[in-house]
């Protein structure tokens, strides 16, 4: 069992006999613990009350600042509620009778009493003050709740009933509740609550909690709950704070209408630390409950006073029938409204019976008048008027048909009396609203009517868009379905569709079907010569809502021939258009009673006449697609003759690629056949040409090799370009030398150029690397053909290579600027130079020879080694060819070089005229060699130098010889 803990204050300036006393507290072993505070005085005792709960007090009457009686009495006045015990060395009865009167709950006589006897003394002191705490606080609660129910009978507003509903709640003692309280209620805005009344709030506090949405903060969580809602300090709960806000407690309590509806929160504040309370919570339920009831009576007498009041003040005003009859029924008071509705004069309504004021037919059927026919015992206006004279009850919109006698004739309006009771010189009244609602209740008849029909056009509608015919586009049988559908749903006799002719002059009815018959029939055809204002009508408006179709002047026109004769009274005609043009018109005929055509009604037929339309488009949609098909069917022949002719014009491109790719490999299978045999006359005519021969032979001999060259030339063009399609044309990367191919190409075609009479150089734009890394037998082949042609190309000027480095994307690349000053290529021919077998003119083949490949190798051979060739040229002036192609080596790592000396490689006579004229060697070649005509010729070569010779026909016979014998080379 857990420990109790009771805090005692032991008032008492006898050291000894407090030393007693607590020493006889700590004895004892009871399930409670007692905590001893002590006060030698009165001042002191006060104090430790004011600051600080005491279950219990032992106070002793004789105390230095204060004797007798009166001490208990100053004690009262600081806590009115806390258990006193006095203890005191004077053993008179009549003292402690006293002490019990002056609010002691027990007496004992120090000395006397046991240590037992003070315990049980404490106990029943405790249980007797709980007792009657209870009590008292179940009669406070009551008295409280009582007075909380008066304050609803006060003819007072609300917000000051809510303020005195705070003020009694703080009151309560036993609350230990603050000053401070507020009451928020819900008001036009659900789900937010607005303080209505409030009692010492902050102005911060009032402005923050002016409006509190449900859900926020302590408050909103109560309402949003409908649930109490406690904190005991201020802390993450509170999410409306403000600085300097200070620290207390809260009981918010929701305030719940009888209808379980949160209409607002109590918001009660506490000390802070205090401890929640379920008999708290029971009483402000309680408290909350009845606050409810207050609000509810109250919002519901204020909203009745006000119609009171307003039915007063609006009296004369009243945009209703107003009657003031007394207990008997008599007219004391009205207002125009009913004198027009009787159709009377003011002094032909007052002081007469009610119906006779009226002019009810029943009070006409006995002289004595109202009240006394027996048809008046059933009368339900004199009903009405008389129940709420009996039972001081009002009545609010009772409904109800009269029968007035107005000047000999009988009308039936529909009114809806209000009736309220009223004391007037203490004699029973009563007000009577009269409305005159005939003209609702006729609309609300036509309100049901229009469901009816609302429901006839929907089911019409759903008809229409299922309808197979509609949805295909079948013109005759959607045209039919349409107006059984629409007469069934106008509830007409006769529903047509007309369509116009091309020309505009003709309407030709396409269907007409007659409701009572079930019959159709078309072919019918109105002139527009005969109905001009019909047809202007149609052209200028959507609808055409004859009422009196014979005297409209939209359709007058029809009256004598066809309206007459069939007994149509009403027409609704509305324009067909598609694409925003009148095509034709859906036709509506009445018979009978002339019809006012109502406004959905006047939309129905509107939305008939777009179902036809859309039928229209429909049919002109299936009929195109038709066509379409048709034109798709020999569309689909076409594209399959062309797929066919496709397919047989790829075979055959695919036969002939192959058969070009077959032509190219040839050639390039057959590069060393070709070439072997033209080498072997090249060589044995040089070998003649060195031989002494007559000038004639010479010439003869000189012309054969000039021819020989150009052959193989061509030959050498056609093998490469035959090889680069057979890509069997490969590259091989090495480290070359710039500087070297430089002079090998300045010795090669300055000779050339110098014939020409042209001026050549090898100019150095920039330094260039010493080393490179690319393929030196392809960049020297593209070189002499770029080169070359500038030569063969030039006639008079110069041909210049300028050399040059560059950086393209970070990285190193080599230029070479090819520049001559020759014819010149036109701007629409430059890209076709780089075609194969191209050249800028005819006549510059008849003129200058070539194949017209040369460049065409020379773009695939810098294509091979990364780069590329350009060229710009303005004919008549020359041309500048760039080849452009990467270093393949780190330019900063090599030898530049900045100069290059060219004098030295000016001979005058060739390398080829030199080394015959000059060099002789010593030593032995074996010559590896299939072709008997090269044998020849390499060897006689090879002899006239001073070498010996011998031959191998193949590798196999040249490795035996090279094993058997030693050679020089």
């Amino acid at each position: 069992m857990c420990e109790k803990l009771i805090n005692i204050l032991l008032v008492d300036d006898d050291p000894g006999d407090r030393r007693l006393i607590k020493l006889n507290l700590s004895k004892l072993s009871q399930p409670v613990r007692f905590n001893v505070e002590t006060a030698e005085t009165l001042a002191e005792a006060v104090d430790s009350i004011g600051h600080k709960s005491f279950e219990v007090v032992l106070l002793d009457l004789g105390l230095p600042d204060s004797h007798g009686i009166n001490t208990i009495e100053r004690l009262r006045d600081v806590n009115p509620h806390v258990p006193i015990i006095v203890l005191t060395g004077l053993a008179n009865e009549e003292t402690g009778l006293l002490a019990i009167k002056s609010g002691a709950d027990d007496y004992l006589i120090k000395g006397k009493f046991s240590e037992n006897v003070l315990v049980r003394s404490i106990r029943h002191t405790l249980e007797r003050r709980r007792a009657k705490e209870e009590l008292e606080q179940s009669y406070t609660s009551q008295k409280i709740l009582n007075k909380l129910l008066s304050i609803s009978l006060e003819d007072i507003p609300l917000e000051n009933m809510l303020e005195q509903f705070i003020d009694e709640i703080t009151s309560v003692h036993w609350l230990t509740l603050q000053s401070k309280s507020a009451i928020l209620l819900v008001e036009d805005e659900p789900g937010v609550l607005v303080m209505k009344a409030q009692r010492g709030l902050s102005q911060p506090l009032l402005s923050i909690c002016e409006r509190v949405p449900f859900g926020q903060c302590i408050c909103g969580r109560a309402a949003a709950s409908g649930k109490i809602e406690f904190a005991d300090c201020v802390d993450e709960r509170h999410e409306n704070q403000y600085d300097g806000i200070s620290q207390h407690g809260h009981y918010c309590v929701p305030i719940v209408s009888s209808g379980k509806k949160v209409c607002g929160v109590i918001n009660l504040y506490l000390k802070e630390g205090h401890r929640c309370d379920e008999k708290e919570e029971r009483f402000l339920c309680a408290a909350s409950n009845v606050l409810a009831g207050i609000i509810e009576r109250k919002q519901a007498e204020e909203k009745l006073r006000q119609q009171q009041e307003n039915l007063e003040a609006m009296f004369d005003a009243a945009p209703v029938g107003m009657l003031l009859v007394d207990e008997n029924m008599i007219a004391k008071r009205t207002n125009d409204i009913i004198c027009q509705m009787a159709h009377k004069e003011y002094s032909q309504i007052v002081n007469k019976r009610g119906g006779a004021a009226l002019g009810c037919i029943n009070s006409t059927y006995d002289g004595r008048g109202c009240r006394y026919s027996s048809a008046c015992a059933e009368c339900s206006f004199r009903k009405t008027i008389e129940s709420v004279l009996d039972s001081g009850q009002s009545v609010h919109g009772v409904e109800m048909q009269i029968t007035l006698k107005i000047d000999d004739k009988e009308i039936t309006p529909w009114v809806r009396i209000s009736a309220e009771p009223l004391m007037i010189d203490d004699c029973k009244h009563v007000i009577i609203a009269v409305d005159d609602i005939t003209e609702r209740k006729l609309v609300e008849q036509e309100r049901h009517s229009g469901l009816n029909r609302g429901q006839r056009q929907q089911s019409a509608a759903v008809k229409l868009v299922t309808n197979e015919s509609v949805v295909a586009g079948d013109l005759k049988g959607a045209t039919r379905a349409i107006t059984e559908v629409a007469s069934e749903a106008l509830e007409v006799e006769r529903t047509s569709v007309w369509l116009l002719s091309k020309d505009r002059r003709e309407l030709r009815c396409v269907d007409l079907f007659e409701r009572t018959p079930k019959t159709h029939s078309e072919d019918i055809v109105l002139c527009a010569d005969s109905y001009l204002h019909y047809f202007e009508a149609l052209k200028t408006g959507r609808a055409i809502d004859a009422h009196d179709c014979r005297t409209d002047p939209r359709t007058i026109e029809f009256t004598d021939g066809h309206l007459v004769p069939l007994g149509i009274t009403s027409m609704l005609d509305v324009a067909i258009r598609v694409s925003g043009e009148v095509v034709g018109v859906v036709c509506h005929e009445h018979v009978g009673i002339q019809r006012t055509w109502m406004a959905d009604e006047i939309t129905f037929v509107g939305e008939i006449a777009d179902q036809v339309a859309r039928t229209l488009m429909n049919a002109e949609r299936k009929k195109a697609e038709e066509q379409l098909k048709q034109e798709k069917a020999k569309t689909d022949l076409v594209n399959k003759r062309l797929e066919v002719s496709i397919e047989r014009a790829n075979l055959m491109a695919k036969e002939a690629m192959l058969a070009s790719q077959a032509k190219s490999s040839f050639l390039a299978n057959m590069s060393h056949e070709i070439r072997t045999p033209m080498n072997g006359i090249m060589s044995m005519i040089d070998l003649v040409l060195d031989e002494k021969l007559s000038d004639k032979i010479h010439d003869y001999l000189t012309a054969a090799k000039s021819s020989s060259e150009s052959l193989l030339t061509v030959i050498n063009d056609i093998l490469d370009i035959s090889k680069i399609e057979a890509g069997k044309l490969d590259t091989e990367i090495v480290d070359c030398s710039v500087k070297r191919m430089l002079y090998d190409i300045d010795a090669l075609i300055r000779p050339q150029a110098t014939e020409k009479g042209l001026e050549f150089n090898i100019i150095l734009n920039t330094p260039v690397p010493e080393q490179i890394r690319t393929d030196p037998t392809r960049l020297r082949q593209c070189l002499i053909n770029l080169i070359g042609n500038a030569v063969k190309f030039t006639d008079t000027g110069h041909v210049h290579i300028y050399p040059s480095s560059e950086n393209q994307q970070g990285k190193p690349f080599i230029r070479f600027d090819v520049v001559d000053t020759g014819i010149g290529i036109s701007a629409d021919k430059q890209k076709l130079i780089f075609d194969m077998f191209t050249q800028a003119d005819d006549s510059t083949t008849r003129k200058f020879g070539g194949t017209g490949l040369g460049l065409a190798i020379t773009k695939k051979l810098a294509e091979m080694l990364d780069g590329t060739v350009s060229v710009a040229s303005k004919e008549g002036e020359g041309s500048t060819f760039s080849l452009v192609i990467p270093t393949g080596v780190a330019v900063e790592s090599q030898h530049l070089i900045t100069k290059l000396d060219m004098s030295r490689q000016t001979q005058t006579a060739s390398p080829a005229e030199t080394i015959k004229a000059k060099i002789k060697f010593a030593g032995k070649v074996l010559v590896v060699e299939d072709d008997p005509t090269n044998q020849k010729g390499v060897l006689a070569m090879l002899e006239k130098v001073g070498l010996q010779t011998e031959v191998a026909n193949d590798g196999n016979e040249a490795l035996q010889k090279a094993t058997d014998q030693s050679y020089d080379l």
